[in-house]
């Protein structure tokens, strides 16, 4: 035996026409403003010279410096394993 059909009591009328819904879309305009951002100049701002370049101002040690392409030698026993 199976369990009982559930039951539905409904009041009023169910309506039979659907509304209705269709969304309108609005043509995009054609008249964009366009609006120059305003920037004040920073005080503090001072234009670099053509020929700077920071790694010819300061002397450093070629194995602190990733881009020469010196690799530091490597210890003969790891801290690690001691």
């Amino acid at each position: 035996m199976g369990t009982p059909a559930g039951r539905v009591i409904l009041f009023g009328t169910i309506p039979t026409t659907i509304p209705d819904t269709t969304p309108v879309i609005t043509p995009p305009t054609t008249d964009t403003p366009i609006i120059a951002p305003t920037i004040p100049p920073s005080p503090d701002y001072t234009p670099a010279s053509p020929d700077y370049s920071p790694a010819f101002e300061a002397e450093s040690d070629p194995s602190e410096d990733p881009a020469s392409g010196h690799i530091p030698p490597l210890p003969a026993i790891s801290p690690f394993l001691s």
